[in-house]
């Protein structure tokens, strides 16, 4: 029977309940700016903001850890070669080393997660969106379109939301994490690290058309 399942479905996030905040949030989108200029991006934006945020928070905080981990590990090797070691010290980076480790492995399992969620979230509202406006179609409209066309709007391109969800915090996570490593670059190497850096820079664009398309 069904109440002999165990529900391991979150308060909040059933396929009912995710759909009814992606409705909510549309309606809020097309009554503040209309229907010609509301944006289903918005809309999703809007129904998923907690689990977005909490998304980029935790991979900010990974790169904060992962650059990191380089300063703690040069320091705590400069102190165990030094001639008089400073035992307390030592042990104090060896902290830090562990702590940001640890740190680093929580903070990018918990971005893959809430991302998964707002993807998960997304592609829900959505394919409830499609369902729903598919069967008030009018016998008009439905001749405009096909039932392998609204197939794919509920199947493929809903779930394409999944893999943008979780890819979508690295278009600004990646320039900021290069401009951060060109300073550290600079700093320890010297300016003549900028022509590897401009070059590590230049090949972005190259993938396009080297990479197989996907």
């Amino acid at each position: 029977q069904a109440e002999d399942v165990y529900d391991s479905v979150p308060k909040g996030e059933s396929a009912q309940e995710r759909a009814d905040v992606f409705r909510h949030a549309w309606e809020a989108e097309v009554g503040h700016r209309g229907m010609k200029q509301a944006s289903v991006v918005r809309a999703l934006r809007s129904s998923t903001a907690l689990f977005f945020t909490a998304s980029g928070i935790s991979l900010f905080w990974f790169m904060v850890s992962q650059l990191a981990t380089p300063f703690l590990i040069r320091e705590l090797v400069a102190e165990l070669s030094a001639d008089s070691m400073d035992l307390h010290f030592s042990l104090l980076i060896a902290t830090g080393l562990l702590i940001s480790s640890s740190c680093s492995s929580y903070l990018i399992t918990a971005f893959f997660g809430f991302g998964r969620r707002v993807g998960i979230a997304a592609r829900t509202g959505l394919m409830a969106a499609i369902y729903e406006h598919a069967m008030q179609l009018s016998a008009e409209g439905r001749l405009k379109s096909t039932i392998g066309q609204t197939t794919n709007l509920m199947s493929v391109d809903a779930e394409k939301m999944v893999l943008a969800a979780q890819g979508i915090h690295f278009l600004w996570m990646t320039p900021l994490q290069t401009l951060i490593m060109t300073g550290v670059f600079v700093n320890f190497i010297g300016w003549e690290a900028v022509p590897g850096i401009a070059l590590f820079v230049l090949g972005w664009p190259l993938q396009r058309y080297v990479a197989p398309a996907g």
